[in-house]
């Protein structure tokens, strides 16, 4: 998606409707950018079914301007033996807010979300991750990452319920998040609503700054400052593609992450 707007206060909507029939595999690359130098309001809904023993890889980059409110509402049914991929990067917008629900509607069926988010100047973000357990022998993970810096914020809330009468369900969520500056901030809410006995459910948040130790010891080696902390960042974030099989995307994602921590934050 290249939005655009020539007047001001303008609202663009757009909806993707995506069916992956029974025993298909496919995988969709989703770009959001804007040019607009004036307000410019993007709107996405994607609607997401995933039948049968199907698999979806799902890739989204959200790097609109600062002129730019995002908002996307990502919605996904997943059948028995179902398997749904989504990785989000997110660095664009002034303010954006991107929503995902899973329904683990049937036995076996999963889901594995991931993404990193890298804020700067005023920028304000919201992450929200709803994940159901409908049924039995379901799995789902929650991995997101954020980096803050000078006066944006960030926000995770993450959901993972799991309904009554079903078994052996297992959910794993962690949030993790550094802060460059002392007007950042980063907050994350993880949210267990468990209903059933027999589960295996984790959940884990840890937020903080930079490791002054660490900088300290590669700058003793002649490393400059920038450099650290950007290699800090980079080894911080990374682990947020370990859910990525394609080599060619892997790359891909990894060239953007290492450009927007060079670019996009500014270091003494």
């Amino acid at each position: 998606y290249v939005s655009d707007a020539r007047g001001d206060n303008i609202c663009i909507n757009s909806k993707l409707i995506v069916l992956c029939e029974e025993y298909s595999e496919c995988s969709i690359i989703e770009s959001c950018t804007s040019k607009s130098e004036k307000n410019l309001w993007t709107n996405y809904v994607t609607d997401i079914n995933i039948k049968k023993n199907a698999i979806l890889n799902h890739y989204k980059n959200q790097n609109d301007n600062l002129q730019t409110f995002h908002t996307s509402d990502c919605n996904v049914n997943i059948k028995e033996y179902g398997l749904y991929n989504h990785y989000l990067l997110n660095s664009g917008g002034f303010q954006s807010r991107n929503k995902i629900t899973c329904l683990l509607e049937e036995n076996l069926s999963s889901c594995n979300l991931s993404g990193s988010y890298f804020l700067s100047e005023r920028q304000n973000t919201d992450i929200l991750v709803d994940v159901k357990h409908l049924a039995s022998d379901c799995y789902s993970n929650q991995k997101f990452y954020g980096i803050a810096d000078k006066f944006s914020k960030g926000v995770f809330q993450g959901k993972i319920e799991v309904n009554q009468n079903t078994s052996n369900n297992n959910a794993d969520q962690i949030s993790r998040g550094i802060i460059l500056s002392d007007n950042a901030q980063i907050n994350a809410k993880p949210e267990l609503s468990i209903n059933a006995e027999d589960v295996k459910c984790s959940h884990g948040v840890s937020i903080g700054e930079l490791d002054e130790d660490s900088i300290f010891y590669m700058r003793s080696r002649g490393i400059s400052e920038k450099e650290a902390k950007e290699m800090l960042i980079y080894g911080f974030v990374i682990d947020t593609l370990s859910g990525i099989n394609e080599e060619s995307l892997y790359n891909n994602f990894d060239c953007l992450i290492k450009n927007i921590i060079s670019n996009k934050f500014t270091f003494g």
